[in-house]
C-alpha cells in the first residue's frame, strides 16, 4: 500500500483525483481510500487530501 499525500487548491486536488481515477480505470493501481479534503493552516488557499493506494506491479512493470 502506498500514502499519497495530495496538497493543492481544491481544483488542482480535484484534478489529480480524477488523474489517480483513470490510473484505476487502466487497471494501474487500486483505489483503497480518498479523505475529505483539510484545509491548510491559516489564510492558506490550498488544502489537502491524503489517498491510499495500491498498485499493480504486473501493469506496471515491476517485479511482483
Amino acid at each position: 500500500m502506498v500514502k499519497i499525500r495530495i496538497q493543492g487548491t481544491r481544483e488542482e486536488n480535484e484534478q489529480a483525483k480524477k488523474f489517480l481515477d483513470a490510473c484505476e480505470r487502466r487497471g494501474e493501481i487500486e483505489i483503497l481510500s480518498v479523505s475529505d479534503p483539510y484545509a491548510n493552516r491559516g489564510n492558506s488557499k490550498y488544502e489537502r487530501v491524503y489517498a491510499e493506494i495500491e498498485i499493480n506491479r504486473s501493469q506496471t512493470g515491476g517485479k511482483q
